[in-house]
């Protein structure tokens, strides 16, 4: 019985129902209960507004865009944002995190609360009582820097839409999220690879990584990282593709090969030769291809790798098959490749060799190591 200060107006309240759900929102046998009256409730899980008559209690939610399965799991019809999210199916639901994600719309995951206290600058931290911070940060995840740090910037939703947008791509961020901070005059600032967050990385190529409790993160300093887990859902295996000063994409490795072949419609080549990564590794190759084009010539090609996914390439990615489209004007040649499918790296080559006046081909090749 609630009854209001200096007030004879008095209130009535009680449960009227109860609902044990699974992750995916199945309701549990035996987990349940309701009051007389109490069935008339029209929302369940997740809040979701919930249709009994449609597939039986409790198997079927009603949202602004999608309908949902529980017992699936799935949503019952394609997400309008599709195109936003290539990676996943578009019957998915919660990116299959329901504990951390919910969609109180059908149309994406989002936080599920538990935010952090909000600040008058925009962001959301608390105070560890050890000299640092924690904060929010993109990804759904936290990042814990030194007191020290000074804040330069937080995600803003500058459209009002909900979504933080950068060049015509929404960014996996909320408004508020720490975009960029100062450690001792290096420069952090969060970076994203197809809208994914992918830690927060200066201009020359240090990568700040969230401290370990173990850690005096007081005296916490940068370092360039060979493993960075910046992200709960985020975990880089190696170290994030690097930009120079100018944001151009930094060269991962560099290498020389030596080849013979020729094309007439249909052809093939053998060659050798090394390559040398960033990290200093290098390996000895050889392979063979065959060709579609027309040409014949031997030399030697010095050639650069850039890495085109989210970690950079290393040389343990260059064997296996690939393919390339070369051409040549009388001694000199050119030519640019990379992997099959979804590219993982992509190869720009100048070398000087011996052949016919013009040759083109294009080349499906298997590379070994010696």
């Amino acid at each position: 019985m609630i009854s209001p200060k200096n007030s004879s107006f008095k209130i009535s309240v009680g449960i009227r129902n109860v609902t044990d759900f699974s992750p995916f929102g199945v309701e549990l046998k035996g987990r349940n209960f309701e009051v007389v009256g109490g069935g008339n409730y029209r929302f369940g899980f997740q809040s979701y507004e919930v249709d009994h008559d449609v597939k039986g209690n409790g198997n079927s939610y009603t949202t602004e865009f999608r309908q949902y399965d529980p017992r699936l799991g799935k949503w019952l019809s394609v997400d309008l944002k599709t195109s936003s999210f290539p990676w996943q199916s578009p019957y998915i639901s919660f990116d299959n995190n329901p504990i951390s994600l919910r969609d109180p719309k059908g149309l994406e995951a989002e936080e599920n609360g538990d935010k952090l206290p909000q600040n008058a600058d925009g962001t959301r931290s608390k105070d560890n009582g050890n000299g640092t911070k924690t904060f929010d940060a993109p990804g759904f995840s936290t990042i814990t820097i030194p007191n020290r740090a000074k804040i330069l910037g937080t995600m803003q939703d500058a459209d009002g839409n909900g979504k933080i947008d950068f060049n015509g791509k929404q960014l996996q961020a909320s408004q508020g999220d720490l975009r960029q901070f100062n450690i001792d005059g290096i420069i952090y600032t969060a970076t994203f690879s197809k809208g994914k967050f992918m830690g927060y990385n200066s201009k020359n190529g240090l990568s700040y990584i969230n401290p370990a409790p173990a850690i005096n993160t007081a005296t916490q300093t940068p370092q360039t990282s060979k493993q960075s887990s910046v992200s709960s859902t985020v975990n880089l295996i190696g170290d994030p593709i690097k930009y120079d000063n100018n944001g151009s994409q930094v060269e991962d490795a560099y290498g020389t090969q030596f080849e013979a072949g020729f094309a007439f419609v249909g052809g093939m080549s053998v060659y050798t030769g090394f390559i040398t990564d960033y990290t200093g590794k290098t390996l000895f190759f050889k392979g063979n291809s065959g060709n579609i084009g027309i040409g014949v010539g031997a030399g030697v090609t010095n050639f650069v790798v850039y890495s085109k996914t989210d970690e950079r390439f290393t040389v343990d990615k260059f064997l296996g098959r690939g393919e390339a489209w070369s051409g040549g004007l009388g001694p000199f040649s050119g030519g640019i490749g990379g992997t099959y499918g979804e590219d993982k790296y992509r190869v720009i080559s100048f070398g000087l060799g011996k052949g016919e006046k013009a040759a083109i081909w294009w080349s499906g090749s298997t590379t070994t190591s010696w």
